[in-house]
């Protein structure tokens, strides 16, 4: 079975064509976890505009949910594989995940955030978002890419398309300077690797496969 283009399917195709276990979680709120009541063909920001109030009415929210569901999978694949270390790969949503769950796991060594890194103030605060997206306090707790920050030293791969329209050049140019200065300060500036490439919010197979094969 052949994927083409930049799919997630492709992407997950070429890892494990490369010896990798890849895990693919359908975290809630996707696929088949949308709401199971929700009417036929509701995509996923429509799943989530559904599924989020009642969250945030029992004190909880959808990301929170999915990284713990990204916590979990590694849990699973410890206790099945006997796998102690992993890498986190995301775009979009998934990136949003990465994001959190790459701090906040030690088990995971090396993040993978594509179609995410930015600042809020060019993305999600400057346009309308999926409410997936938000998340009560957040700002309280620094700009998206200071979260990410927060991976170090870990190896960090944060990639983006110049052309991507809802997180925007500027933003992932920012975030990746800030980045880059962590890095460097902590002394690890080989750990730390950004990519632009011309796409929009999309994946980048060669790009991510690349820095793999440079990386482990």
């Amino acid at each position: 079975m052949k994927a083409d283009g930049n799919s997630e399917k492709a992407l997950s195709m070429e890892m494990a064509s490369m010896g990798y276990l890849v895990l693919v979680p359908e975290l809630f709120g996707f696929g088949e976890a949308k709401r199971k009541d929700a009417p036929e063909g509701t995509d996923a920001c429509a799943s989530c505009s559904m599924l989020a109030p009642r969250l945030l009415n029992s004190g909880m929210n959808l990301v929170g949910i999915r990284v713990f569901e990204a916590m979990k999978t590694l849990d699973f694949a410890e206790k099945a594989f006997a796998i102690h270390s992993f890498g986190a790969y995301g775009i979009s949503g998934g990136g949003q995940v990465c994001n959190y769950a790459g701090v906040l796991d030690d088990r995971i060594e090396a993040v993978m955030i594509a179609g995410y890194p930015n600042l809020y103030k060019y993305s999600i605060l400057a346009m309308d978002h999926c409410i997936c997206n938000y998340v009560p306090g957040q700002l309280e707790a620094g700009e998206s890419h200071e979260i990410t920050s927060l991976a170090a030293p870990k190896k960090l791969l944060t990639i983006n398309g110049r052309k991507d329209p809802i997180f925007p050049l500027q933003g992932s140019v920012e975030a990746f300077q800030l980045l880059e200065a962590v890095y460097e300060m902590l002394g690890v500036p080989e750990r730390y690797s950004h990519v632009l490439f011309d796409g929009g919010h999309e994946n980048s197979v060669p790009d991510v496969c690349g820095w793999l094969r440079d990386n482990y």
